[in-house]
C-alpha cells in the first residue's frame, strides 16, 4: 500500500521499487513529497518527519518507520 501512495504522489502508474529513492530515482519534487506525507497521514494517521535529520525517501524506509510508529 505504501508503494501505491508513492505512485499517487508522483502521479504515475509505474511500479515503485522498495529501494527506489523518491527524489533521485523517481524524480519526485519537494511538493510531491509533501503530498506523500499528507497521503501517509490520511491513510495511517502518522506524521512523517520532514526535517533534514530523518531520511524516509524509499518505500522500505517509510514502511519501517510506520511499523515503529503505529
Amino acid at each position: 500500500r505504501v508503494a501505491k501512495l508513492f505512485a499517487l504522489a508522483l502521479k504515475t502508474d509505474d511500479k515503485i521499487g522498495l529501494d527506489s529513492d523518491f527524489f533521485t530515482d523517481l524524480g519526485g519534487t519537494s511538493l510531491d513529497y509533501f503530498e506523500l506525507v499528507d497521503n501517509i497521514k490520511t491513510e495511517y494517521g502518522v506524521d512523517l518527519p520532514t526535517d533534514g535529520g530523518v531520511t524516509l525517501t524509499t518505500v522500505r524506509q517509510t514502511c519501517e518507520f510506520l511499523l515503529n510508529n503505529l
